[in-house]
């Protein structure tokens, strides 16, 4: 009843959140209520009854006059006070400090780092080689090590460690290793002849054949061609003459009478064959100029 009451009185509190005043007073004040109304609802369960004979609460009374302070480690009172002085040091920042100095104001990155010395915060930094600090692998007894290697080297050498061991092979070895040489030579000599064959593509002339002798010629050609002609001309076999037929009226001019002259077929013929001799002697000539140009390989 008297928690319930409590709860109903809703307390006036001064406060502020600029000044910072009266803030956490007000948080304190929300979180007792707030535990005393949860442990209100809770007690008016019924575990309760089940839960109050096993809960005992005592009071300590003092027994003399003796103070009994309570025991912090040194470590916890320092790291206290530390908390405490940042906590009330307002840190200012480097805009603020930019602002203030103006064109004098120069970035130092390196200012805050308090827990390095001052004559060794400014050191270069060492050089780095492939993501590694050089600096790590720094050894005072480098050399000596490197000597002690060099000796132990030198005797694994003069003991035959990295020599190769000799093998000894009996007859039959031997003369399969040598088949086998010669099996390998042999796969070699062929790949060589089916390479040079394979690229071999243009005619190949052996060196006991004789040149043609040129028994063609355009003399020769015309003669034939002539004689052909006249052949067909007067001794050509199964020739029929054809019957003339009607003719056209004889034109009249100035009352002399125009007889056109007939086509002398002799004449004709040797225009044509003319022309055909021509086109065959130069189509002749390309050729024979054509053979005579085309390369000839000989085999070796």
């Amino acid at each position: 009843a008297d928690t319930n009451s409590e709860l109903r009185t809703v307390p006036i509190m001064r406060m502020s959140t600029m000044t910072e005043e009266g803030v956490q007073e007000v948080k304190i004040e929300a979180c007792e209520r707030l535990l005393g109304h949860r442990v209100t609802e809770k007690m008016r369960t019924k575990k309760v009854d089940g839960i109050l004979n096993r809960l005992h609460v005592s009071m300590p009374s003092p027994r003399d006059g003796r103070s009994r302070p309570p025991v912090l480690p040194p470590q916890v009172v320092a790291k206290k006070e530390k908390q405490l002085q940042r906590e009330t040091r307002k840190r200012k920042l480097e805009r603020e400090i930019e602002v203030e100095l103006g064109d004098d104001y120069v970035l130092d990155l390196k200012k805050n780092y308090t827990d390095i010395p001052e004559e060794e915060r400014y050191d270069p930094i060492p050089e780095f080689w492939e993501g590694h600090n050089i600096a790590d692998y720094i050894d005072p007894e480098i050399f000596e090590k490197l000597a002690q290697l060099e000796k132990e080297e030198e005797l694994r050498e003069q003991g035959g460690m990295y020599e190769a061991p000799k093998i000894e092979y009996d007859e039959t070895m031997r003369e399969i290793r040598q088949l086998a040489v010669q099996i390998r030579n042999k796969k070699a000599v062929l790949k060589d002849e089916s390479r040079l064959v394979k690229q071999s593509t243009k005619p190949v002339m052996p060196r006991n054949t004789r040149a043609r002798e040129k028994t063609r010629s355009t003399k020769k050609l015309r003669d034939e061609m002539e004689q052909l002609a006249l052949r067909h001309r007067f001794d050509t076999p199964g020739v029929r003459a054809v019957p003339r037929g009607h003719s056209a009226p004889d034109e009249v001019e100035g009352g002399i009478k125009h007889i056109p002259p007939e086509p002398d077929s002799g004449a004709i013929l040797s225009a044509m064959l003319a022309a055909i001799l021509a086109f065959v002697e130069s189509t002749l000539t390309y050729m024979i100029q054509s053979s005579n140009q085309l390369p000839i390989m000989y085999y070796t």
